[in-house]
């Protein structure tokens, strides 16, 4: 096993690790957030341009989904 795959593995069983002390929610809100922002990224790099309208929806749930879950400003701020 080369050094970048003993990396790698490590990375791979923490990441796993992590995942398993998140809460359902936490887990279903990086999970939407990383569909969000696939869907964003391939639509731009494409054309520079936004062409399917659940696409800013998609973002913008993921983002109060992640907010929520992992709760990281105080409750009277407003983003």
């Amino acid at each position: 096993m080369t050094n970048y795959e003993k990396i790698r593995a490590n990375r791979l069983k923490a990441q796993a690790k992590g995942l398993r002390n998140m809460t359902d929610d936490q887990r279903e809100a990086v999970r939407l957030a990383q569909e969000a922002i696939s869907s964003f990224i391939g639509e731009w790099t494409e054309s520079f341009d936004i062409y399917d309208p659940d696409t800013p929806r998609k973002l913008q749930s993921a983002f109060w989904k992640l907010r929520n879950a992992f709760e990281t400003e105080e409750k009277d701020e407003v983003a």
